[in-house]
């Protein structure tokens, strides 16, 4: 239906040691110890190979006295949370699956709490949870008949994986609050994305352009990252760092004594041991990674620059001497191989490649970089993170694959869209966005600089993928598909885009702005309640009438006229975004920026009624708004939350100190109620 023939993952035969091997628990046998040598000493540098040894000898001691808030017991709401969190994956060696865990009543998640709270600190890690079931995968475009062209991916157990989420929110809430983890990382960090290094990388290359500059970019394959992490070196790190305790112990126990089975088909291999390398398929496993391989960029001098997406690394430099750029991308190379000979990483001369960005006119010789004796391949073209960049930097041939893609993938609509037994239009429009709009998304931020001409190549695909989810006809105006399917042309939604990207950008930009100082952050492990009251959600808006409502209220303030109330509102008109408090005998408004949000109004009216309370001799207060959204916010906040809920959150923990009893109601509005409207 894409266009492309697949065949299925059943492995009919592979070539190995110049022999055909058919029968199917061999060729299982074969990939397993394939994968676990992968991991073994044997695949590392002898050089490595002589520092590994002397290192390990080398007792770590995580033993602790003292009292570390990351090494507390985990509390039901961490467990809720992580449940949350969790996607239904397949299930593991134990047979147990996710959606199994997510519908666990509440009795039987507090023995789960309580099983998990004796692993984590008594150290009893359980057996099952060391092994793991891989199937292994045919890498793209390779020879299905090679051991070597295929990739494992490995099902661990589902409550270890929760577990282990658990662990990690903990970990990373503390790498990110101590600054830990590298500024120029950007894999798996909150409010960062591959497009952040692609950016980066296409300003430098503009501005050397701007400038009449040379840039030269090299980027990094690193042979089997992954797979041969150095664990004791990832423990080491986590040394460094001053961690102790049940959370460095318990990642000691979770890298240990892990093997694996190799499924092919339904026939399972021997047990096979992994060595070294982080485990596939674990929540933990690219924290880990990314905390051994933290220190690589700090290895560049001063005028070589990189950035880092878990292992996609790249350096480059600009400048208008190719030999002082040669020198620094050279002295740039010799200390990163020293550093990679003393954590056990590899690159792959053959495998990585340069690309010398340049627009100026006459012939420039391309510089000759060294990688372990081997020339780097100077290349026109190299793909980083998702996005083909060319020499000259004019997306021609990002766009045509791009454009390639996605005609493949129309494909699938074309099947879909059959006005006899085809899917409606609300499920069409749904798989155009899925699979083919968020593909021409996708890094337009920068693609969008090419030529008008260029772009416009990829308007066929947008009007063609609308057509078949509307079902028009081929004559209709592309104006028309426009309003029929409520979708904005590719221009303007680049333009959209660009500029989200842009306000983030100039909320990073410090100067002549007075920084406020950076808060706490809200640790995973606190038990945050906050009291709600849900009468009115019980009763559809829809179906409900205004004097139900009005009674139902008076009937409330009946049951809690012992508490003081506070009706808090948002509102955003053209050109008018403001909030308004109204308590028993004055009101406070405030006006906001114009390009406020409306949940932004509503969540800072929130914060202004309880900074308002915060000043009142009454205790006990109920604060009313017509926002569920707000409310709903507030019950599930994070440190991932906006900045102004965790401001408002944290101000409501300080007056629950001071014995305040707050509590907060969402009543619904424009029905009538006093003070609400």
């Amino acid at each position: 239906m894409l266009g492309t023939y697949k065949k299925g993952h059943a492995i009919s035969f592979l070539n190995h040691n110049g022999q055909t091997v058919s029968e199917v628990r061999d060729i299982a046998n074969i990939l397993g110890a394939k994968f676990s040598k992968i991991s073994s000493n044997e695949s590392y540098p002898p050089v490595f190979a002589a520092y590994k040894k002397k290192e390990e000898r080398k007792a770590l001691n995580f033993k602790t006295s003292t009292c570390k808030e990351y090494n507390a017991p985990f509390t039901v709401q961490e467990l809720t949370a992580a449940l949350n969190k969790t996607r239904p994956t397949s299930s593991g060696p134990d047979r147990i699956h996710c959606n199994m865990l997510k519908n666990l009543s509440e009795k039987s998640l507090n023995v789960i709490l309580f099983l998990f709270n004796r692993i984590w600190t008594e150290q009893c890690f359980p057996a099952l949870w060391c092994k793991a079931v891989v199937v292994p995968i045919t890498k793209p475009g390779k020879d299905p008949h090679s051991p070597s062209h295929y990739r494992p991916i490995a099902l661990t157990s589902c409550l270890c994986k929760l577990m282990e989420r658990i662990v990690n929110t903990r970990l990373v809430y503390f790498l990110e609050e101590t600054g830990h983890l590298s500024k120029f990382q950007s894999g798996f960090r909150c409010k960062r994305g591959t497009v952040d290094n692609a950016l980066m990388l296409e300003t430098a290359v503009r501005d050397a352009f701007v400038t009449k500059k040379h840039l030269v970019s090299i980027f990094f394959d690193m042979e089997k990252a992954y797979d041969r992490a150095w664990r004791y070196g990832i423990l080491r790190e986590l040394y460094k760092m001053g961690y102790r305790g049940n959370l460095p112990l318990f990642i000691k126990i979770f890298l240990g004594r892990r093997t694996f089975n190799v499924r092919v088909g339904d026939v399972l291999s021997y047990d096979f041991p992994q060595y070294e390398g982080v485990p596939q398929g674990s929540v933990l496993s690219v924290i880990l990674f990314v905390i051994k391989v933290n220190e690589i960029v700090q290895q560049l001098p001063q005028y070589v620059h990189g950035s880092l997406y878990v292992d996609d690394f790249q350096i480059h430099c600009a400048g208008v001497n190719m030999s002082f750029i040669e020198r620094q991308l050279q002295t740039a190379i010799t200390a990163i191989t020293n550093w990679c000979d003393k954590n056990g990483f590899v690159l792959s001369a053959q495998k990585t490649n340069c690309v010398h960005f340049c627009k100026l006119r006459g012939m420039h010789p391309h510089p000759e970089i060294f990688l372990n004796g081997t020339s780097i391949p100077m290349v026109s073209e190299a793909k980083f993170l998702g996005i083909i960049l060319d020499e000259k930097l004019s997306f021609r041939p990002h766009i045509l694959n791009l454009k390639r893609k996605c005609n493949e993938t129309l494909n699938l609509l074309k099947i879909l869209s059959n006005t006899t037994w085809g899917a409606d239009f609300s499920s069409l429009l749904k798989i155009y966005k899925a699979l083919v709009l968020s593909k021409l998304d996708y890094g337009c931020t920068i693609y969008g600089s090419a030529r008008k001409s260029l772009l416009q190549t990829l308007d066929t695909i947008h009007h063609q993928g609308l057509r078949f989810s509307s079902g028009a006809f081929r004559t209709s105006s592309v104006q028309s598909l426009y309003i029929i399917n409520k979708e904005p042309a590719l221009e303007l939604r680049r333009h959209k885009i660009a500029l989200k990207m842009r306000s983030v950008i100039q909320t990073l930009n410090t100067q002549n702005v007075e920084i406020e100082p950076k808060e706490d952050g809200l640790p995973p492990w606190r038990g945050f309640n906050i009291r709600t009251i849900d009468e009115f959600y019980k009763l559809p808006k829809s179906l409900t009438s205004d004097n139900v409502y009005q009674q139902l209220f008076y009937y409330h303030r009946q049951q809690h006229k012992d508490f003081n109330s506070a009706f808090t509102d948002g509102s955003k008109t053209a050109n008018h975004v403001g909030s308004a408090v109204v308590f028993n005998n004055f009101t406070v408004t405030e006006k906001l920026h114009e390009y406020c949000t409306v949940f932004t109004a509503e969540v800072y009216v929130i914060l202004l009624a309880l900074n308002v309370i915060g000043t009142s001799q009454d205790k006990k207060w109920i604060i009313y708004t017509d926002s569920k959204s707000s409310v709903e916010a507030l019950l599930n906040v994070s440190n991932q939350s906006h900045p102004l809920l965790i401001k408002a959150f944290k101000k409501y923990l300080r007056l629950n100190e001071r014995e305040f009893q707050i509590i907060f109601c969402w009543i619904p509005g424009h029905v009538g109620i006093s003070g609400n409207e």
